[in-house]
């Protein structure tokens, strides 16, 4: 997967906190499964939390890949749990 959906999607939930996955996949013309599992990766290393009504929010202090890591060394991570 590529390392700018994640990107992608954590722009896009910064702009519009607890966004369903089927908007998420909409907005960026991706498949929904894609958007899935992209999500549960970011979950995974503490990016992105659910919000109450099912939807995701940017993690305080994560919402910025640069801020955490380089966008490679989270490429890394995402590529090794895959």
């Amino acid at each position: 997967m590529s390392e700018n959906i994640y990107r992608k999607i954590i722009e896009y939930l910064k702009s519009n906190p607890g966004a369903m996955p089927r908007e998420i996949a909409d907005a960026l013309g991706v498949s929904i499964g894609m958007v899935r599992i992209a999500l549960l990766r970011l979950r995974e290393l503490g990016y992105v939390v659910r919000s109450g009504k099912g939807g995701y929010v940017v993690k305080s202090g994560a919402g910025d890949l640069g801020a955490r890591k380089s966008v490679e060394d989270f490429y890394e991570e995402t590529q090794k749990q895959a």
